[in-house]
């Protein structure tokens, strides 16, 4: 829960997470995990679970997602091993009706994925694989509103329906038991059935990780990718924008000041490149965050948090562009 004072209405900013993680390991080759993420929230970097966001527009309402997977891991010899999982996303947003947040971005996203593996050395795992993604807009409502007597001319939401395909190779190496790396790099090719189009582009998830004391960690990441997008039908209604090529560059610090007082920066740059058949097409979204907070540890369930937040998008469209500056008190509870 956050508290804005200087807001005319809704003061109160709430969003709740709840999370599930379960590992069974049946011997020494082959384990299985279980996970659920449940979000309810209406800031869309709370919502999103891919760590790009796809709007940047605060959603009044009970807007929510759940990301859920299972993943079996197994091993053919001591070198060679294997992973096989299923991921499964719902987005759900209050707002209904013609142009509305449900009609552009309600969906479903199954996602299963094979990869094998190669232990080059104890600490570390070499691994190529391949996952497919079937992206199904399923809120049947239309995604401009238009005068009732041509709203039929617009398309509806399952006209941005995608199959995608990622073939990808990657590397985890520790370097120390204090810096560790994370690589995923690959191609990504998604066929929008509904509008005839494809497209191909490059598809990649690098992390750099440096636990530098006890209770404290660096991270710097890049991610690129074709995500979903809050644009649909352009403001000429020339057509409809399909998605974005999206690339996110983050560095954040976690820094225990005492055994109770964190401090946590984090900074962000997304830069994202839209694709599809409308004036938008080829059009640039950069998106800049910087979040500076406090969080103070009371006891295992209630901590205090405070801090600042400041975003600025710079828009190639028109009307989109803004700068914002929030100062913020909060409680977090964990049960």
């Amino acid at each position: 829960m956050r508290w804005y004072e200087a807001r005319k209405d809704d003061e109160i900013d709430m969003y709740h997470t709840a999370k599930l993680n379960l590992e069974h390991r049946f011997n020494e080759r082959y384990r299985v995990e279980l996970y659920d993420h449940f979000v309810y929230a209406d800031e869309p970097s709370v919502i999103e679970s891919s760590g790009q966001q796809t709007s940047f527009f605060r959603t009044q309402g009970q807007n929510l997602r759940n990301y859920a997977g299972i993943g079996f891991y197994g091993s053919f010899t001591e070198a060679w091993g294997y992973r096989v999982g299923f991921e499964n996303t719902i987005y759900d947003y209050d707002e209904d009706g013609a142009g509305s947040r449900s009609a552009i971005l309600d969906r479903m996203e199954n996602k299963p994925t094979i990869d094998f593996r190669r232990v080059l050395q104890p600490n570390t795992v070499a691994l190529v694989g391949y996952s497919f993604s079937d992206v199904d807009y399923n809120a049947d409502e239309y995604l401009v509103l238009l005068p009732p007597v041509i709203q039929d001319m617009s398309p509806k939401s399952d006209f941005r329906n995608s199959r995608n395909h990622f073939a990808f190779a990657g590397i985890d190496h520790a370097f120390s038991t204090q810096f560790d790396v994370k690589l995923r790099a690959g191609v990504q090719v998604a066929d929008y059935y509904n509008a005839d189009e494809d497209k191909t582009a490059p598809y990649a998830d690098v992390m750099f990780g440096y636990t530098y004391a006890e209770g404290s960690r660096l991270q710097l990441g890049v991610k690129t990718g074709m995500i979903a997008t809050d644009l649909a039908v352009s403001q000429d209604f020339s057509g409809v924008t399909l998605g974005a090529q999206s690339t996110t560059t983050y560095l954040g610090v976690s820094h225990r000041l005492t055994s109770r007082l964190n401090g946590q920066v984090r900074g962000t740059w997304q830069a994202l490149n839209y694709f599809g058949e409308s004036s938008y097409d080829n059009e640039w979204d950069n998106y800049y965050t910087v979040d500076v907070g406090l969080v103070y540890t009371i006891n295992t369930y209630v901590a205090l948090e405070g801090g600042y937040l400041w975003d600025r998008l710079d828009s190639d469209i028109d009307n989109r562009s803004y700068s914002r500056n929030r100062g913020y008190l909060g409680v977090r509870a964990t049960y």
